[in-house]
């Protein structure tokens, strides 16, 4: 698969939003602010249909606003149930103040399927149920 950066946003912007929604290659992607560095996932929770940008941004974890599980914005991992699977997660890098993002080249705009589930490992590390 061929991938391209694809500028998406401004660092201003994401420091100061915290968690940003932008669009691009037809993928909707959560852009985080997280001690300095951003990172970009797709922008929905592989449990349900819900956008992770909606969710609240707890250091470097997205909180899903739909059932409250958490995933790592730095890996995708997922930090506890009901999330089983990784959420996908894409490199970035910060050029003069702008945000681009390494997406798949070629993408159409419908949303890919969610991935297959996998079961997190360990114990929640916030004290949720398995």
């Amino acid at each position: 698969m061929q991938t391209e950066w694809k500028e998406v946003s401004t660092q201003a912007q994401v420091r100061e939003a915290g968690v940003v929604a932008v669009s691009a290659a037809g993928l909707e992607v959560a852009l985080y602010a997280v001690r300095g560095a951003i990172y970009a996932t797709e922008n929905r929770c592989t449990h349900g249909e819900a956008r992770l940008s909606d969710g609240f941004l707890l250091e470097d974890e997205i909180e899903c606003p739909l059932h409250q599980g958490r995933f790592n914005v730095r890996d995708g991992l997922p930090m506890c149930a009901p999330l089983f699977a990784p959420v996908r997660v894409f490199p970035v890098k910060v050029d003069m103040g702008r945000v681009f993002v390494l997406l798949p080249s070629g993408v159409d705009d419908a949303p890919g399927a969610a991935p297959a589930p996998a079961r997190c490992a360990g114990a929640c590390p916030l004290g949720a149920p398995q």
